[in-house]
């Protein structure tokens, strides 16, 4: 049995603090994911989504029952430039943690997340003197409604994709849905997965069905057909 991902879901809003207490506390919290992820013996890449920090956060929206989105302010006092630098403390603390466990770590691209985009990510790469053991999770999602064709995305991060969420939407809203129900172009998403030699899963992850299992079901239909007519 083999885990393509293990997502931090607990840690990822306290590791995207910009106060030094909380960061301490998404360490930690880190940590003891890291040891049960080693005590599990099946994951080989760690995922903290990378979620807006709370103190640029002044409110909440439903997008679908039980998803929120943040409203990020801009409040007086904050340093840009001093809550990039933090991140990025903060994330090589996280690496260090996650392969010094012998595993690695991908970050997840969020809507209005510090890292929000591929060229955001491939920012943080450089800061971290593009260490082998950082790579993305391509939440396919995320980054269409952050406006990036999801097939120039994959291009551009060729081996640094360790892991993907494949979901559709209509470009404007983060809604999870079931490919080919949005706008995404799949054909050609899947095209580029297929060039750059992205050979780990395609984790299906959507959220507004009816019936979850025949969904997925046809859902994952939809993509073999379309990886088939690519490999001919």
């Amino acid at each position: 049995m083999e885990s393509s991902q293990f997502i931090a879901h607990s840690a990822k809003t306290d590791i995207s603090s910009l106060d030094k207490k909380r960061i301490n506390q998404g360490l930690e919290e880190l940590k003891k994911l890291v040891e049960i992820c080693q005590k599990l013996g099946i994951v080989e890449v760690f995922n903290i989504p990378a979620a807006p920090s709370t103190e640029l956060i002044s409110d909440y929206y439903e997008t679908y029952p039980g998803a929120i989105q943040p409203v990020i302010d801009s409040p007086s006092g904050v340093n840009w430039e001093r809550a990039w630098d933090t991140y990025v403390d903060t994330t090589s603390q996280c690496l260090k943690i996650v392969q010094d466990a012998g595993m690695k770590l991908a970050i997840e691209a969020v809507p209005y997340g510090v890292i929000c985009t591929t060229d955001s990510f491939l920012r943080l790469l450089s800061c971290l003197d593009n260490n082998p053991n950082l790579g993305f999770i391509l939440d396919t999602g995320h980054i269409f409604v952050q406006k990036e064709p999801v097939h120039v995305a994959v291009y551009k991060l060729g081996k640094r994709i360790f892991g993907t969420h494949i979901c559709d939407n209509d470009g404007c809203v983060d809604d999870h849905w079931m490919p080919p129900k949005g706008k995404i172009e799949w054909d050609k998403a899947l095209r580029a997965f297929n060039e750059v030699g992205y050979e780990e899963a395609l984790d299906i992850e959507v959220n507004i069905v009816d019936d979850p299992n025949t969904a997925y079901v046809e859902g994952k239909r939809y993509l073999e057909k379309l990886i088939k007519n690519n490999h001919n």
